[in-house]
């Protein structure tokens, strides 16, 4: 089941993708990922999509847009791979976007599967993808405005079921620290990663960072980094918002949490503090967000030190361009850089040269899959071991266990992310107490 803390009440793009995904039939899949209309991913399940998956997506695209009346489209890869794409049409038979299910072209030859999956259920589902890509106007307004637009309001809910266990005991599935297997949970299919909120609109010319609205830091939450280690005095925060506003806009949320650092100045005695906000992938769209960002923290008189904006993996192999420009802003503001859900995907490693990146947050289906699969244990290993080539620290995320925080600790990991979220209030509370 998805976490309370991010079950906001609106559909989100992972909302609806885990509605998606539990009402696949069991097949064999690589992955799952929903598209804007203008191919544009809005979510994916897991792993990355490269060059290869674009262009499919484009042929996709062309054709479910001319021919209206198709609910589908079928494409193959050259690596034995194939695809098969879910039309999501608003009411007008418009393509909105589509739902990929990437799968072997074997599985996808097997019977009539479109027919399988295109239920009166999944139907559903596609009609609420359309409103959330391409909502009605508000009452007394005219048109659509283009873009990725807020949550839309919905009263149905789903349980996403978890991933079924097929761990199997193997005596030399092992690693420094015991016997590795059921040290952590597997997280549900569809788990919600906080920085991938995909409301983004730039703010209006004019406009205010929001630095002065203190009400709206009311809904900010804080989840702490937990060091495994000796060492360091830092106390490390992911800012996790609460609002469909504060989630689609980091420009706001960090004018939020900027006047609230201001507003209480005691929060900043004592041992040091570290906050990071995510950053939403198609914000990065806005070449005009790294210096705004940088700009308000310039104006705030908070050391920039303090401040690191965290970007998903998928994102820096997506959007290489965007992500490497805000990576490089940070390093010229002397604020810093997280790589979440990080996987060693080659794709992204060009931008861990640079000298902002200094943490690299696992991800969580990779540590789950080290408790089971040598393969996946060898990677985890290889991210930590790489980590302290390159000067960073390394994380993982949602380790709450005491036995999987001894293994992530033998074998190089620095943090684990907690899975409790607090009141940013609670913050000034405890400092307070402890002055």
């Amino acid at each position: 089941m998805l976490r309370p803390e991010t079950e906001a009440p609106g559909e989100t793009a992972e909302s609806l993708g885990a509605q998606v995904l539990a009402l696949l039939p069991a097949v064999r899949m690589h992955s799952v990922s929903l598209f804007d209309a203008k191919g544009d991913v809005q979510w994916l399940s897991e792993g990355a999509l490269g060059p290869d998956e674009q262009s499919v997506v484009e042929e996709a695209l062309g054709t479910l847009t001319s021919a209206t009346t198709r609910a589908h489209f079928e494409g193959t890869l050259a690596d034995g791979r194939a695809a098969l794409f879910l039309a999501v049409r608003t009411p007008r038979a418009e393509l909105a976007g589509l739902v990929m299910v990437l799968m072997d072209a074997k599985t996808l030859s097997s019977g009539n599967l479109a027919a399988r999956i295109l239920t009166t259920s999944m139907r559903a589902v596609l009609q609420k993808v359309a409103m959330f890509l391409v909502p009605p106007p508000a009452p007394g307004t005219t048109g659509i405005s283009s873009g990725i637009r807020p949550a839309i309001s919905a009263t149905a809910s789903v349980e996403v079921p978890a991933m079924p266990d097929t761990r199997t005991r193997d005596s030399g599935n092992t690693l420094p620290g015991g016997d590795v297997l059921q040290l952590l949970e597997t997280p549900a299919v569809g788990v919600v990663a906080d920085n991938d909120v995909l409301a983004w609109s730039p703010p209006a010319e004019g406009a205010t960072t929001g630095n002065t609205n203190l009400a709206g830091a009311q809904g900010l939450r804080l989840r702490e980094l937990i060091r495994l280690r000796p060492g360091g005095r830092t106390r490390r925060f992911q800012v996790v918002p609460v609002t469909e506003q504060q989630r689609g806009d980091p420009l706001a949320t960090l004018g939020q949490l900027l006047a609230w650092l201001g507003a209480n100045p005691t929060v900043l005695q004592g041992e040091p503090l570290s906050f990071t906000l995510g950053i939403a992938t198609p914000a990065l769209a806005d070449a005009g967000l790294p210096a705004a960002l940088a700009q308000a923290i310039a104006a705030s008189g908070i050391d920039p030190g303090m401040i690191g904006f965290e970007l998903r993996e998928v994102a820096c192999v997506t959007h290489r361009a965007q992500a490497e420009r805000l990576a490089a802003q940070c390093e010229q503001s002397r604020c810093y850089v997280v790589i979440d859900d990080f996987t060693f995907h080659s794709g992204a490693l060009d931008i861990l040269r640079s000298g902002a990146v200094r943490l690299l947050k696992v991800e969580s289906r990779l540590t789950a899959a080290a408790m089971r699969d040598k393969l996946s244990q060898a990677r985890v290993i290889a991210i930590a071991q790489a980590a302290k080539v390159l000067g960073t620290h390394c994380a993982a995320k949602y380790v709450d266990s005491a036995a999987g925080r001894k293994w992530l600790t033998a074998v190089g990991f620095d943090f684990t992310q907690s899975s409790t979220v607090e009141a940013l209030d609670r913050l000034a509370g405890t400092r307070s107490a402890s002055a």
